[in-house]
This record gives C-alpha cells, sequence and structure tokens, in this order.
C-alpha cells in the first residue's frame, strides 16, 4: 500500500528529488514567516553589513508541497531566504556587533538622548543649555574595515535664545516622521523654534534646525544667528575653494561662506594628515519652505580662543516673501569617516526648472538644482507650464545603492523598491 506524505521543501529541491526517483510533484505556494535554520541565521549574520536591514529570524518563501511515494520521511531544510540592503547606513557597530539605529531621541534627567548610531547626540533640557555630539563611530565605510582612533566630541549651544523647555515631538520635518527635541518659542521676536533633529539619510546626520512660523514675524532684514562651537581635540578645518579643501590658517574670520566645512582630528590644528579619518563636517548650509523653495545661504565662521568658534548664519529676509511656511534653516552635522556617503550611496536628485520649455529642450537642458541626500523625497517630476505642450520643472530621482554587504559569489534574483 502507498502512504502519501507531504513535505514542505524549495523549489529547486524537488528537481533534485527527481533525480534520485523520487516522485516530487511542485504546487507553488507562499509561505511566510518561516524559521531559519540556526547555520543560515549565522552565516547572514557574517555577512550583515552597515546597509542591510535586520538580520531575520524568519524568511519569506516560495515553496512546494511534494508527493512522496513509499513510506520514507525525507528531512529538508529551507535554505532559501529573503535578505534586504538599503542604500544607506541602517546598522552601526557597537562591541563588534551589527545594531540597529534608531534616530529618536528619549528624555533623561540629564537631557534628550539619541545613542543608537554611530554617534551619541545629547541636547539639553533648555534652549540656552550645551548640545554634545560625540564622534565614535568605528567602522570605515571607504574601506570596509573597523579602525581605531580617538573620540571626538563637539559641543553647540545656540545664542541669543530665550530659555524655554524642550519638548518630544514626533513629526515630519520633511524627511518622513520622526521624533526630535523642540525648543518651542525660543527666538519669540522672529515666530520661530530651535529644533534638533537626527535625519536618518544616507547617514545619519544631526540637523540643528530653526523654524520660523509665519510670516508676520519673520526677520524684515537679513538677520544673524549664532551658534558657540567647540571641540575636546585639536581640529584641523578646512573649507572648500574651487575644487579642493583648503586649511584654514584661522588668523582672520571667514565670511560670506556657501559651502562645506571639514574637521578632522589629525593632531595639529594646521596640518592635514590623510591617514586620519576621524573627523565631523558641516554641510553647505541651507533655507528651505514647506514646498520645493530652497537656497544657500552665507555663514561666518570665527575662532575664539583654543578650540572654541561661533558659527554665523545669515538669514536673507527676500527668502520669506512668497515662501510657504514653516520655513527651515539647518546647521547639519556629519561624522568622519564617511560624513559625506555619497560617493557610494545617493538619495537625491537632479531638476531644472523656472524655464518655459519644450519636453525635448527640457529633458536635455542643463540642470538648475540638484541634491545628493533627500532621504525619502527621492521623486520625479514634471510640471506644464501656461504654454500648451510646455513645461516649466522637470526633476529626476537619484537612488544609488551600496551592494558590497551581499559578498561574493551570491546571486541577486529579485529586488523591491
Amino acid at each position: 500500500m502507498t502512504t502519501k506524505k507531504i513535505i514542505i521543501t524549495g523549489v529547486a529541491a524537488t528537481t533534485i528529488l527527481g533525480s534520485v526517483g523520487i516522485s516530487a510533484i511542485p504546487n507553488k505556494t507562499e509561505y511566510k514567516n518561516i524559521p531559519l535554520p540556526i547555520e543560515t541565521s549565522q552565516e547572514y549574520q557574517t555577512r550583515k553589513s552597515y546597509n542591510s536591514v535586520t538580520v531575520p529570524t524568519k524568511a519569506h518563501l516560495t515553496m512546494s508541497e511534494s508527493w512522496l511515494l513509499g513510506d520514507k520521511v525525507l528531512e529538508i531544510k529551507p535554505t532559501e531566504f529573503q535578505s534586504d540592503f538599503v542604500g544607506a547606513w541602517a546598522n552601526y557597530m557597537e562591541n563588534g556587533e551589527w545594531k540597529d539605529i534608531d534616530p529618536n531621541f528619549r528624555e533623561t534627567k540629564d537631557g534628550f538622548v539619541m545613542d543608537n548610531a554611530p554617534f551619541e547626540v545629547v541636547t539639553p533640557l533648555t534652549s540656552t543649555g550645551i548640545a554634545t555630539f560625540t564622534n565614535d563611530n568605528v567602522y570605515n565605510l571607504e574601506n570596509k574595515k573597523i579602525f581605531n582612533e580617538p573620540i571626538l566630541t563637539q559641543t553647540i549651544q545656540a545664542m541669543g535664545v530665550t530659555e524655554v523647555a524642550g519638548e518630544l515631538e514626533t513629526g515630519d520635518l520633511g524627511w518622513g516622521e520622526a521624533t526630535y527635541v523642540v525648543y518651542h518659542q525660543a527666538y519669540p521676536n522672529y515666530d520661530a523654534d530651535l529644533i534638533y533633529f537626527v535625519h536618518e539619510g544616507t547617514a545619519p546626520r544631526l540637523k540643528k534646525l530653526v523654524r520660523f512660523n509665519s510670516l508676520e514675524k519673520a526677520p524684515s532684514v537679513d538677520t544673524s544667528f549664532y551658534f558657540r562651537i567647540s571641540y575636546d581635540e585639536p581640529v584641523y578645518i578646512q573649507r572648500k575653494i574651487g575644487d579642493d579643501f583648503v586649511g584654514w590658517t584661522r588668523k582672520s574670520s571667514i565670511l560670506n561662506y556657501q559651502g562645506v566645512f571639514n574637521v578632522k582630528v589629525t593632531g595639529s590644528k594646521f596640518v592635514n594628515d590623510d591617514s586620519k579619518v576621524r573627523g565631523n563636517a558641516m554641510k553647505a548650509f541651507k533655507i528651505w519652505d514647506s514646498e520645493d523653495k530652497s537656497e544657500l545661504i552665507n555663514v561666518n565662521l570665527s575662532y575664539l580662543e583654543d578650540e572654541v568658534f561661533v558659527l554665523t548664519k545669515i538669514i536673507p529676509t527676500d527668502f520669506f516673501i512668497d515662501a510657504q511656511f514653516p520655513v527651515y534653516t539647518d546647521t547639519t552635522t556629519d561624522f568622519y569617516p564617511n560624513a559625506s556617503p555619497e560617493s557610494t550611496s545617493v538619495d537625491g536628485y537632479a531638476r531644472r526648472s523656472d524655464v518655459n520649455e519644450t519636453y525635448a529642450a527640457i529633458r536635455i537642458g542643463a540642470g538648475t538644482a540638484s541634491s545628493d541626500s533627500t532621504g525619502n523625497q527621492t521623486f520625479v517630476n514634471a510640471w506644464a507650464s501656461n504654454v500648451n505642450n510646455q513645461y516649466t520643472y522637470w526633476a529626476r530621482g537619484i537612488a544609488l545603492f551600496d551592494t558590497s554587504s551581499i559578498g561574493s559569489g551570491y546571486s541577486v534574483t529579485g529586488t523591491t523598491l
């Protein structure tokens, strides 16, 4: 008498069964949450890297029901599983293990803390206090290796603010929902708030935002906002001149600058050392509104004493005239290595706008704006003008993924965006 038995096995395994004389008729079925064998989980853990999602304990498999002749029971463990990666930092390394990044703050007795990232941020309980940014990252994305260099701590203090208590708030500041620290009406004369926010884009970044809430109280003249910044190690500061980063002698202030500052720990204030990778960076400073208007702003950087500096942001009043509120301006602190990771991963766009052209012309025209870090705002857009068959806006979304964490010898059988 023939006994019918059912086992679950991978689709590929039915071919193997057939090759050894076992009749296996697959009926393809989706199975979810199937526990992974411990060997598979351990092997996947060795391949997990900065941009791989959390190691799954279960898998989503396409399996087969196989009919076996005879009363033999053949045990086959599933080894197919789905692994995901993203074009950004999804994990950070701590004590030799990869952990999930969580950019949200939590309140403690000492301040508001975010410590589940390649750096740690503690913001003050009130707006007049001092925030600390501790760069303790140990993974060098450029060469995919662990490194060991002294930790760098930076402090940031908003100057000229009214003392108000900080609050945890959950909302969308333009990069998806997150929990951040807000000091409501820290700038009451301008109906403006001070915000500390960790943006989890291609790499997590600390953003210090000033949020202007209304046109009625927005600055009526170009207005300066000041931040006191210090470092616990001697730092070598570079600014970009043309295509090159040039060291700053500190003999005079940097005035009306639009661009990136690199801050490196080299053991010297005035001499670079390319072998050193620890450092912070401040990306080019911007102002933007709640729709699609944005522009770079001028900043000044002045040296006070030791490793203490004053950063001055100059807010142009003309920006507010036709802006959609709230309006934001930022001071962004990144971490090295990979303070600007867009060499291996990008979530941005390139666009051509403020024209009135045919489809053929706007499609091949020179770009007028771009960004290499837009978080969850990568998009493709085309806006028609008031002239038939012509366009005023054309944008292309750009996403570059670093797939090095998959490792060699593996095949990509499918992707989902």
